[in-house]
């Protein structure tokens, strides 16, 4: 029984040896037969005339522009003349949001003193002030400056797209329509 798992495993041992000496060598021959065909193309290469060939080419960055660098550079900033009011005291409410998010809810109207009249505004969040001629209202630095018996007139001043000064006039109706926008 002894000789018989020893025969076992030196045959197992052998056959191992032997497979492992036969993949050894058709890798070897692989390998060399994969040298000679590229030793072959090679020189086939060599062969082509020095017309047809590409030409060597080396990469100099020179003159080139840094691919990593941004191509859009960022430039002085202009800031709005408005902002710079801003900056120097913290903003109310009214000052938070766009004029244009404002609704007119009620106008104290005085015949014979129509400068001192006072209009209420509710903020989109339901809260309620007071306006009067020359509070700042809306982000872009807009001022009330009017109020009449039936809207208040906002003017904002601003940059537009072409870097000009411009004032735009905002209208608050008392009762506007759902149609219309308070911006003219």
């Amino acid at each position: 029984m002894r000789k018989l798992r020893a025969l076992t495993i030196f045959c197992s041992l052998f056959s191992a040896i032997c497979l492992f000496t036969f993949f050894c060598s058709v890798a070897l021959s692989e390998d060399s037969a994969k040298n000679a065909t590229e030793n072959n193309i090679l020189q086939k290469l060599e062969k082509i005339p020095e017309w047809i060939r590409a030409p060597k080419y080396k990469y100099s960055p020179e003159g080139k522009p840094d691919p990593f660098v941004p191509f859009i550079q960022a430039g002085e900033q202009r800031e709005p003349l408005v902002q710079s009011e801003k900056k120097k005291r913290a903003l109310t409410p009214l000052e938070k949001i766009e004029a244009t998010q404002l609704k007119l809810v009620g106008i104290i109207w005085y015949a014979d003193q129509p400068e001192n009249a006072l209009a209420m505004v509710e903020l989109p969040d339901g809260k309620g002030f007071i306006l009067k001629k020359g509070v700042l209202v809306g982000r872009s630095g807009g001022r009330v400056i009017k109020i009449l018996s039936d809207q208040v007139l906002i003017q904002e001043e601003g940059i537009n797209i072409s870097g000009k000064l411009e004032k735009r006039n905002i209208v608050l109706k008392l009762h506007a329509n759902k149609d219309e926008s308070n911006e003219q």
